[in-house]
């Protein structure tokens, strides 16, 4: 990803140093913008914030785990929608010509 300037920015530096978990929850669920990460980037955000979670409740420390597993769960989500926005675009119109043989038939 390329910024305004010109200079390349890291999606997952992003979500770990500017964005505070609220902040990620947000630009995780908004809408119109399943492109904006690539899979490797949430993939290996939520299998940073898994361990920091795991971690953080395994510790003897207080510790809110409340918006970290918030995150994983809007990360899994956003992976989850990007891959059925991926076989949607991918088999969509061959989909659509079957259901609609079936029901031409019946």
């Amino acid at each position: 990803m390329v910024c305004s300037g010109g200079a390349n920015i890291n999606l997952i530096c992003s979500f770990c140093f500017l964005f505070a978990g609220d902040e990620a929850i947000k630009h995780l669920l908004s809408r119109g913008a399943h492109r904006r990460f690539s899979y490797h980037s949430l993939l290996v955000m939520l299998a940073w914030y898994f361990l920091g979670a795991a971690l953080a409740a395994g510790s003897a420390i207080s510790s809110g785990l409340f918006v970290p597993q918030l995150v994983m769960g809007a990360l899994l989500g956003r992976i989850v929608g990007l891959a059925t926005t991926d076989i949607a675009d991918k088999y969509g119109s061959f989909l659509s010509s079957e259901c609609q043989k079936g029901d031409a038939g019946g």
